[in-house]
């Protein structure tokens, strides 16, 4: 037998509790290493609440001073998160995009 190398990719909670951190205080970050593959469906989820991101590879900048709009759902209703298992909106994040909002 011999060695081997692994790689362990970022973890969502902590990228998007750092996405979170830097929107509630109107700063910027960029997250290195964030991979942004697999956060489209957290992403288009903060779109509907004005928060925007900017993927930079495999790095995610988060820009200061976010609109925070509420995107409305048809007929101008009040959106609705939906929280399903990984990879769509974990519940783990609800708590995050109710601060943010």
């Amino acid at each position: 037998m011999h060695g081997g190398e692994h790689k362990i990719g970022s973890d969502y909670l902590e990228v998007v509790s750092f996405i979170g951190a830097a929107v509630v205080t109107n700063g910027e970050i960029l997250i290195k290493n964030a991979c942004p593959e697999n956060l489209s469906l957290i992403q288009l989820n903060f779109n509907r609440l004005g928060i925007d991101w900017e993927v930079r590879g495999k790095d995610i900048f988060v820009p200061s001073h976010q609109v925070l709009d509420i995107q409305p759902d048809l007929n101008n209703s009040i959106p609705k998160i939906f929280v399903m298992p990984w990879p769509a909106f974990p519940t783990d994040l609800m708590s995050i995009g109710i601060v943010v909002s």
